[in-house]
């Protein structure tokens, strides 16, 4: 589906849990789409990507941009479609400079990036981004962006099976280590959006292919009921990373800081727009399986299918963040996932994973859709309400 875009003005009131007012700010309304892909993750499970549609050059382009908010390049792939690097990058089309005639190759434009711990490869350049709406048109909201084309890759990136071509930037950073614009900052300069600020509405749903709507330049206060709360990232690392207190495994506290302990660095969680799943520290997450009835519990092992039909007794699950209780329904960590190609059946499995690499908490889509995020870059807080019910 393609990116629908309204430029709207939105004016908003006081509110006493955010720093600064929300003031009347332009905005630009981006409609989602995503896309599951079964068993594309490393042990299996499904895959939900959040994308838009969008255009570079002139002559335009299209590619589908993944969203990632932990991102600080915006790149996509080069033209030139070189053996694995075409199967690595996953793409139908290549930016080609010759043929764009609003294109800018960037002095020095070599880089190497690095994206998801593999080595990208390319060359910089400036050129025209437009968006198109539902019908597929082009619209006249265009603005100048700094970008990386892409040409080799030391490693696979995306499935085969992910819809993205490549990726935008929203890294609480303004700015990347090659000096490129995020989209935000992009955006602003081109005096389409009013302040460095964005807000995400994500659709969980199994089988729709509504991603949800991205508001970039404020937030979209219509979507929140009640209190909206904010909360101030705890690194400088480039990442949305926030404290965490506690979690609660239905009446059962779970412990979130032992693994943190020697070096006295604040527990934390990472909010991520590319895992669904949730990932935390190995013996977290084997504590919860073992909630769940698993006995002979192996973080290194496959999978753990559960029956769809516990999820109605299945316990919630809790993150305490600066003191406020963020409660997940056991749908949020209970998922269906889809077998078969010709005949095909539906089973569900317990979307808890140990995070193998560092050991720390990882907050995806799955929590994120649970609410209306607000991610400020200028100010470096994150904000959650409760979403209005439809």
């Amino acid at each position: 589906m393609a990116a629908r875009i309204i430029i709207l003005l939105l004016v908003f009131g006081a509110l006493a849990d955010f720093p600064g007012l929300l003031q009347a700010s332009k905005t630009v309304k981006i409609a989602l789409s995503k896309r599951t892909s079964m068993q594309a993750g490393n042990l299996g499970q499904p895959v939900t990507s959040y994308y838009t549609s969008m255009d570079f050059g002139t002559p335009p382009i299209s590619f589908n941009m993944l969203i990632d908010v932990n991102a600080r390049e915006v790149w996509l792939p080069h033209h030139l479609k070189l053996g694995m690097v075409y199967q690595r990058l996953n793409y139908r089309n290549g930016y080609r400079k010759t043929g764009s005639t609003t294109s800018l190759k960037e002095p020095d434009s070599k880089y190497r990036i690095e994206y998801k711990g593999c080595d990208l490869t390319g060359k910089a350049y400036r050129d025209v981004i437009r968006f198109r709406d539902v019908t597929g048109t082009i619209l006249p909201v265009k603005f100048e962006q700094r970008f990386i084309a892409v040409s080799s890759a030391s490693s696979d990136i995306f499935n085969r099976f992910t819809p993205a071509d490549g990726v935008l930037a929203f890294s609480p950073w303004p700015t990347s280590e090659s000096g490129s614009d995020t989209i935000c900052l992009a955006m602003k300069r081109a005096n389409l959006t009013g302040e460095l600020r964005f807000g995400l509405e994500l659709n969980q749903e199994f089988e729709s292919q509504s991603g949800g709507v991205l508001t970039i330049g404020d937030a979209d206060m219509s979507k929140i009921e009640g209190d909206f709360r904010f909360h101030h990232l705890v690194t400088i690392n480039g990442n949305w990373e926030i404290g965490l207190q506690q979690v609660m495994f239905g009446a059962h506290t779970i412990d979130v800081c032992q693994h943190q302990v020697s070096n006295r660095a604040p527990c934390s969680a990472l909010i991520s727009t590319t895992s669904d799943d949730i990932y935390g520290p190995s013996e977290a997450i084997k504590t919860m399986l073992r909630f769940l009835g698993f006995t002979d519990v192996d973080t290194h092992a496959p999978l753990y299918e559960i029956d769809c039909l516990k999820v109605a007794t299945a316990p919630t699950l809790t993150f305490v963040i600066d003191g406020i209780n963020y409660t997940l329904p056991p749908t949020s960590y209970i998922k269906k996932k889809v077998d078969g190609f010709y005949f095909k059946s539906t089973t569900c499995y317990v979307a808890l994973l140990p995070n193998l690499s560092d050991n720390k908490w990882e907050l995806g889509t799955s929590f994120l859709s649970q609410y209306y995020s607000v991610f400020d870059i200028e100010r470096r807080v994150v904000a959650f309400g409760k979403r209005k019910s439809n």
